[in-house]
């Protein structure tokens, strides 16, 4: 028994070595990781301001993917952020007054009206003829028969001229109560069964959902660069979605499911939509999420090119491991952490290191 135990000690302090295990993080810091290069060796308390400040726009997207209002509108709904969750200013956070608060809304208001929302497909309900909830005139394709229910999609533009430089699908994650999401959250157990969740969907559909785009009057393809954004299952269908379409050249996953559905793309279409692609994985330290993400990085760890992965791990709410994972409250972290931060000018995930650099 005590052999036993030993072991299993002597294993978790391997892993722990090989796979840059830092249980503490400073309030308000971040840890940017890839293979080959931890933030935490050259800069243990990195300021997460300038990082959250150049991503919070791209979470505030994703927490609209879960907002059905807005797939009948077209019209964002903002959050009315409060301070509870977030750490205190003597942890390292911004001061956070009922002044401050009001500036973070008003900073989301202005974030989220420099994106225009172009189209959404809601499969929360799907009918006796597999339609969804939202009929987008048409817009939307049908799903096959036997689909698991769920699936939000939203397609956003940035206007910013007369040709826009940037555009977002954007995935909805897990609803408590979908029995749809759960049956996508176990794709990997479910995926010699029968069935068609939405990691299938997404792969099938992708080309369809990109083409409402086309919609936008100054979308311009091959111009307008695509990202793919989503939160906890959302966040691994938009990495699913990079790997099917090479279209999506760079993806903001926040607190992702460790699920990505590339079983779904056939290798050689893996292998070249790798290529050059970039992946931002955002999470909250501490997260439900972050510790099965943490035992399969042992195994498969972040890749440094083709596709580059980097980790960008924040401290910046209190609570339990599931309160952690709520969109709602790491928007209100992000825009607090970054109250009067310039974003980053030059990001890690952007940097030529080795071996990118010679690739």
């Amino acid at each position: 028994m005590l052999k036993s135990i030993a072991l299993l000690i002597a294993s978790l302090v391997s892993l722990a070595s090989c796979a840059q295990f830092h249980p503490y993080q400073a309030a308000g810091s971040v840890i940017v990781r890839t293979q080959g290069y931890d933030s935490y060796a050259t800069d243990r308390y990195k300021p997460a301001g300038p990082l959250a400040a150049r991503i919070v726009g791209y979470s505030l997207l994703a927490r609209q993917a879960y907002i059905r209002s807005v797939y009948d509108t077209g019209r964002p709904v903002e959050d009315h952020y409060q301070c509870e969750g977030v750490v205190s200013s003597s942890g390292g956070m911004p001061n956070c007054t009922p002044a401050t608060v009001l500036t973070d809304e008003e900073r989301e208001a202005r974030l989220l009206k420099e994106w225009h929302y172009v189209a959404g497909c809601d499969y929360f309900y799907i009918d006796k003829d597999h339609q969804h909830r939202v009929d987008e005139h048409g817009k939307c394709p049908k799903l096959r028969g036997s689909s698991a229910e769920g699936l939000g999609v939203q397609l956003w533009i940035h206007e910013d001229g007369p040709v826009c430089k940037e555009a977002a699908i954007v995935f909805r994650g897990t609803v408590s109560g979908d029995v749809g999401d759960w049956e996508s959250n176990l794709h990997w157990l479910r995926r010699e069964l029968p069935g068609y969740d939405q990691y299938n969907q997404v792969h099938d559909y992708i080309i369809n959902y990109l083409g409402l785009l086309d919609s936008a009057p100054c979308y311009r393809e091959g111009k307008t660069e695509i990202v793919a954004i989503g939160h906890s299952l959302g966040g691994g269908l938009a990495q699913l979605a990079a790997y099917s379409d090479n279209r999506i050249r760079h993806v903001y996953a926040i607190d992702p499911s460790m699920v990505i559905g590339t079983d779904t793309v056939a290798p050689g279409r893996l292998r070249k939509n790798s290529q050059g692609l970039h992946t931002e994985l955002i999470y909250e330290h501490g997260e439900i999420l972050a510790y099965p993400r943490y035992l399969i990085r042992q195994f498969n760890p972040p890749t440094a090119c083709n596709p580059r992965i980097v980790t960008e791990r924040m401290k910046l709410l209190k609570g339990s491991p599931i309160s952690q994972h709520s969109l709602t409250d790491f928007n209100a972290g992000l825009l607090a952490v970054s109250r009067g931060q310039k974003p980053e000018s030059r990001p890690f995930i952007l940097q030529d290191i080795p071996p990118c650099a010679s690739s």
